[in-house]
């Protein structure tokens, strides 16, 4: 008599986490453009739409896909080293995921609508900006500039060398901490230099 037929295990339910980690390991593969609910789906190995029982569309895919990208970066907590410190440390761990997910971290600079991890590491920025001495108005425009430069950073310099990557964070550091003196009024030879040329 022949063996009964093994029983297939079960398969994982279908989550939007599942969801996104096969969309994230698309897009690190193929990129942004290799991502289509169909290949998603035959990846998932579901009908495509199942999936959007779980994600209203592409866009709502691509947030969720962004979201999980940044919660692998750790949000660095104040310490010794004050603001500086904690800017630096934001800035390395955006240059090491976009050494893990280039592709992603592309996508992620051009689009439009921020995730709430997104929002999350802006408020450690704006704390950042705070502690170095700047008003409400100029950290609402100061942050999202500086998150877009440390994200825009890590895009570029991913395969670069780490000199060249603390070369950039020194600039961003030291643009703010000039900024900074400006606006208390104690500059130094930098005011006194405008000033003179006025």
């Amino acid at each position: 008599m022949n063996p009964p037929d093994p029983i297939p295990a079960p398969r994982a339910p279908l989550t939007p986490a599942r969801i996104h980690e096969a969309a994230l390991a698309l897009i690190d593969a193929h990129g942004i453009e290799g991502l289509s609910m169909r290949r998603l789906a035959a990846a998932l190995g579901v009908d495509p739409m199942s999936i959007y029982h779980h994600v209203p569309g592409k866009q709502a895919l691509l947030q969720g896909v962004f979201q999980a990208v940044l919660e692998e970066l750790a949000i660095p907590r104040r310490g010794a080293g004050g603001w500086q410190s904690v800017l630096r440390q934001l800035a390395r761990r955006f240059h090491a995921l976009a050494r893990r997910h280039p592709r992603v971290v592309r996508a992620l600079l051009s689009s439009a609508q921020a995730t709430a991890r997104e929002r999350e590491i802006h408020a450690v920025i704006d704390a950042c900006l705070a502690e170095a001495g700047f008003e409400v108005d100029d950290r609402t425009r100061l942050a999202w500039s500086i998150y877009t430069y440390a994200t825009g950073l890590a895009g570029v310099s991913a395969r670069e060398p780490a000199a060249d990557l603390e070369f950039s964070i020194d600039l961003m550091i030291a643009g703010i901490e000039t900024l900074a003196a400006r606006r208390r009024g104690h500059a130094g030879p930098v005011a006194d230099h405008e000033a003179a040329g006025r």
